[in-house]
């Protein structure tokens, strides 16, 4: 990358820059539900299982929040071009699954639109540890600590059913902050990971379509409309390095400098999720991760979240290099095309 490029890339500046500290000292991005706002949405629940719809088929219309919906609504700017992050409160999990599958998608109308999580047509994920029921290569149904990453939509939300015996805190942290303190540290690694790495996604995520993604993926790069917005995931960036074309030194070493600076104190925030609690986040402009925790044995009892991908059609488009999937990788379709 030219100089002058990475010149006009450095001033990550406004609300999605932040660190621990100021993302505590300022809660313009929590919503708690009222007692009534928290029965209206059961009761939208309860009208959408009788109406026996797909959740693909339910966008804000369907869902039909009303007053509720137009308060939520309020908080998509904040996931655009605020914190990134937005907590909603007291959200009833007591409740029948179908309903709570139902409840938890209509308050995801709010902020984009829902897509499916695999080729099976998963729509919803049950974030749990399954390891000793099944054989899976799935982080999510793994148990531990995970390190920082971002899903590849536009937003992940996440609600809190259970929460571990101890630990399993949720935790974030501004990407646009660890651009600037790269850029400020080791800019010539910041170069690096404007280059990208190549991609391996499994046969479940992409379908038909070849296993490594045909380009580099950048872990920062500029959306539509110059914005910084970041992609990085771990776990496909170690696979897609081959015997044949394996990671170069700089390109290893940028991705443990980036891995290094997400983990030091007071970069990222810890969020204690409690039954109730979603939390979505854009993942253009924030990571998380989960510390690691000790659960129940009985899976009744587990830490248990439910896991939402969102696409958010109005937001600035991204380049077909900044992209994961292609269109026809998820069932159902649902991610916008590229610029």
């Amino acid at each position: 990358m030219q100089q002058d490029r990475l010149t006009k890339l450095i001033g990550c500046t406004g609300r999605s820059v932040w660190d621990g500290e100021a993302l505590a000292e300022d809660e313009r991005w929590v919503f708690s539900l009222s007692p009534g706002a928290a029965s209206e949405l059961v009761a939208i629940g309860r009208r959408l299982v009788r109406m026996a719809l797909p959740l693909r088929s339910i966008g804000s219309a369907e869902a039909g929040l009303g007053a509720l919906g137009e308060d939520l609504r309020q908080f998509a700017t904040e996931l655009r071009t605020g914190r990134g992050v937005v907590l909603v409160r007291k959200v009833p999990v007591g409740v029948e699954r179908p309903v709570l599958d139902a409840l938890f998608w209509a308050l995801g109308t709010c902020f984009g639109v829902g897509v499916s999580q695999n080729r099976r047509g998963d729509y919803l994920g049950d974030v749990i540890d399954l390891s000793d029921q099944q054989t899976s290569g799935r982080p999510f149904q793994n148990g531990g600590e995970l390190i920082m990453h971002r899903d590849p939509v536009d937003i992940v939300g996440l609600l809190c059913i259970r929460h571990a015996a101890s630990g399993g805190l949720s935790r974030i942290a501004s990407a646009r902050q660890l651009h600037n303190i790269i850029l400020s540290e080791r800019p010539d690694l910041l170069e690096r990971l404007y280059q990208g790495y190549v991609y391996h996604r499994l046969e479940e995520d992409r379908g038909d379509t070849p296993a490594l993604t045909a380009q580099r993926v950048p872990v920062f790069a500029p959306a539509a409309d110059g914005s910084v917005g970041c992609f990085f995931i771990p776990g496909p960036i170690r696979r897609g390095a081959t015997p044949q074309a394996p990671i170069d030194g700089t390109g290893m070493e940028a991705f443990e400098f980036f891995t290094e600076v997400s983990k030091r104190p007071g970069v990222f925030s810890d969020m204690n999720l409690l039954p109730g609690d979603a939390q979505f986040l854009s993942n253009r402009t924030v990571l998380h991760s989960r510390t690691d925790y000790v659960d129940f044995p009985e899976i009744e009892r587990r830490r248990h979240m439910l896991r939402l991908w969102l696409m958010a059609p109005d937001w600035p488009a991204l380049h077909r290099d900044q992209r994961f999937f292609d269109e026809c990788d998820r069932f159902g379709g649902g991610l916008p095309k590229a610029a």
